[in-house]
């Protein structure tokens, strides 16, 4: 307050310059600033209570349901007032308010977004408004718009909507000796969002694997799952399932074709990856090589 004073003080002197009337304060003589003339910040806590509430995209094929907020691993917020962001708020599990994230704001419009994720290796860009993952795991988003006044509730509550897909292959036969790993790899899959507008960005078509235990071989009920930021409430891609021994030799593959993943939706495929109903190309390379022209 007296680094307010004395600013406004300075302010009052070179405004009133060269005024007649102007009398300098006498010693003792003190200058107040009415604090209902400074534009104050509203400070805001959203509440996600025990956990976020997820939207379902369609009820007729998927039901609503709640996820643990202590599943999430990031929570942002990001904070835009006339199309720029003004203010960002990163929140991991360890950090205070992570269960209910607070900030300030000023009076007026403004546009808040709110990713959480369980993703990893993000990386955020402001100017673009998005956030890319390495890989991508259970991804929420909402947007909230907001005019904020002095009478604006301290406390707001927030629901976030899912915004990826997921796809999940069961392997029904049992496990062959000598697998390393299982591999996916779809054509279309997403690893980044717009948390402006809510669309995908960053298309790749990358290895989505897991390394197979040992404690495997025999078994049956071998998976892996994979999930895509949602390219759109709904989009077709194809994809191919491998199985790798410790040198890349392929041990059974499948080739899916035009599959359809839906936001909020889990895809299952499964079947016999080993056996009689998975395929194997063999080729004869009969074209002869360079010839190696020798002199005796």
């Amino acid at each position: 307050m007296k680094k307010l004073m004395l600013a406004m003080t300075a302010a009052l002197l070179l405004s009133s310059c060269g005024k007649e009337e102007f009398e300098m304060p006498r010693g003792g003589t003190q200058l107040t600033v009415d604090t209902d003339s400074i534009e104050p910040l509203v400070t805001i806590t959203f509440a996600f209570s025990e956990a976020f509430m997820l939207q379902s995209m369609d009820d007729a094929v998927t039901r609503s349901t709640s996820l643990a907020q202590s599943d999430m691993t990031d929570l942002w917020l990001f904070d835009y007032v006339e199309g720029a962001c003004v203010n960002t708020i990163h929140l991991t599990p360890s950090d205070d308010g992570w269960s209910a994230p607070s900030a300030s704001f000023t009076l007026g419009a403004h546009d808040i977004y709110f990713v959480a994720s369980r993703g990893s290796g993000a990386v955020v860009d402001q100017e673009a408004g998005t956030i890319v993952w390495t890989t991508v795991r259970d991804t929420f988003n909402g947007h909230l718009s907001l005019n904020v006044n002095s009478g604006t509730s301290p406390n707001q509550t927030v629901t976030l909507s899912r915004t990826v897909a997921r796809l999940k292959v069961n392997v029904n036969d049992a496990v062959p000796d000598g697998i390393s790993k299982l591999v996916i790899k779809p054509n279309d899959w997403y690893y980044g969002l717009n948390y402006v507008t809510g669309a995908a960005i960053e298309s790749r078509n990358d290895d989505i694997s897991i390394n197979v235990p040992s404690s495997y071989i025999g078994t049956t009920g071998l998976f892996l799952s994979c999930f895509s930021i949602a390219g759109s409430d709904q989009w077709q891609t194809s994809f191919s399932v491998k199985a790798l021994d410790g040198d890349e030799n392929v041990l059974g593959h499948v080739n899916i074709a035009n599959a359809t993943f839906i936001k909020n939706i889990s895809t299952e495929y499964s079947g016999m990856l080993f056996g009689g109903h998975s395929t194997m190309d063999v080729s004869l390379g009969d074209a002869w090589g360079e010839t190696n022209t020798q002199t005796w």
